[in-house]
């Protein structure tokens, strides 16, 4: 029986497993990352790039790891490596933070390798949205509560978390040691695709930690400080909101139209924020941005990757998009928070946003043809049943 009515055929067990290996991995980076934040920028930034370099190098052995095994180690090294990090302080835990990154690295491309193998095209997206909108609120949370000092408090809540997904691991546990692919034929795509589809990604990742920050920047200083809450939290929302929507536009309608209609709402959003003082508009403006940035990172970090890559390449696909999501991190960091008219920089923007589309209009579509018709045949269906009634 499927998963949800949408028709997610993967076991409830494969799915839970990789929810919570996706969860592991990912929180680990954000305790890492908001453990070298505490001891200053240039922390932050060799952070970032040494994540980049470990990457890079990891996608050239890690498909000789065994990725079940690793996923089900992974969770009690995590465990006690967070442990030690809390315990631990100054120049010591500064050094274990940036000793222990290169485990992480191999763990995330492992996750996407097994990720990869076990899910299909006409249903990877929706897995994926399901996965982003399980583990980003987890994101948010983190964020918020390691700001100046980690507590007594937070070590118990973040270490308990770790130990119920343990007994998930166990519960849920996939029934084979070996990870089955289900991708029976080998993909080769020109390296001219891949660029062109990397092209957009690495734009908005370019804008998001530069461009953006100098808007979100003005917003803050030019509105009251309950109101500015309430835009990050609505973006917070929407963010999710978007990662579950991807999900569906991808895989029903197909993986150029869903990034071609993002990136053009991310453009219209960026007009909006320009144009006009309304904290209405404001709050269209955020819950529009927040839910093009949930559907890009539903697409860059799971899709797109996924469906470029066979399983002699899948390493080195991933890494191309995972690299470009950590290396603007890293980039970021150096730009500071405002350094343009809020006028300037939404046209900006709107004008980056545009012209990223483009690519799109000039790659294949990767999603299955075949499926996304066949939906389209139901639709239309289910409208001639309806008009007969």
């Amino acid at each position: 029986m499927s998963l949800v009515k949408s028709g997610i055929e993967i076991p409830k067990r494969k799915l839970i497993f990789i929810v919570y290996s996706f969860f592991y991995i990912f929180s680990f980076y954000i305790v890492l990352a908001m453990l070298a934040n505490l001891h200053g920028l240039l922390a932050t930034i060799a952070l970032n790039f040494e994540v980049c370099i470990a990457i890079l190098v990891s996608s050239f052995f890690v498909k000789k790891v065994n990725d079940t095994i690793f996923n089900y180690i992974a969770p009690f090294i995590i465990i006690v490596v967070s442990i030690i990090l809390f315990i631990t302080n100054g120049l010591l835990q500064l050094i274990f933070i940036f000793s222990i990154v290169p485990l992480f690295s191999v763990g995330f491309l492992i996750f996407f390798n097994y990720f990869q193998q076990i899910t299909v095209s006409s249903e990877r997206a929706r897995i994926s949205g399901v996965v982003a909108l399980a583990v980003l609120p987890s994101y948010f949370i983190l964020r918020s509560v390691i700001q100046n000092e980690v507590n007594d408090l937070y070590l118990i809540i973040f270490i308990t978390l770790l130990s119920i997904g343990l007994f998930l691991f166990v519960f849920f546990r996939t029934k084979t040691n070996n990870v089955e692919s289900k991708n029976d034929t080998k993909k080769f795509f020109e390296k001219k695709v891949v660029f062109l589809y990397l092209v957009p990604w690495l734009l908005f990742s370019i804008v998001n930690v530069t461009i953006a920050k100098n808007n979100s920047t003005y917003f803050f200083e030019h509105t009251s400080a309950s109101f500015y809450v309430f835009l990050v939290a609505l973006q917070s929302i929407s963010v999710c909101f978007g990662a579950i929507i991807a999900g569906f536009v991808a895989d029903f309608s197909g993986r150029r139209i869903a990034l071609a209609v993002t990136l053009s709402l991310y453009g219209i959003s960026a007009v909006l924020g320009g144009i006009s003082t309304n904290p209405q508009v404001y709050s269209v403006m955020y819950f529009i941005n927040g839910m093009s940035w949930g559907i890009l990172f539903v697409m860059y970090i799971f899709v797109v990757w996924g469906d470029l890559a066979n399983k002699d390449n899948c390493a080195k696909m991933y890494s191309l998009g995972v690299t470009t999501y950590f290396l603007s991190l890293g980039i970021g960091a150096f730009i500071p928070q405002s350094f343009l008219p809020i006028s300037i920089s939404s046209l900006l923007t709107c004008s980056i946003a545009f012209f990223s589309i483009l690519p799109i209009f000039m790659v294949p579509e990767l999603g299955p043809t075949n499926f996304m018709e066949r939906v389209r045949l139901k639709r239309y269906a289910n409208k001639i049943g309806k008009r007969k009634n």
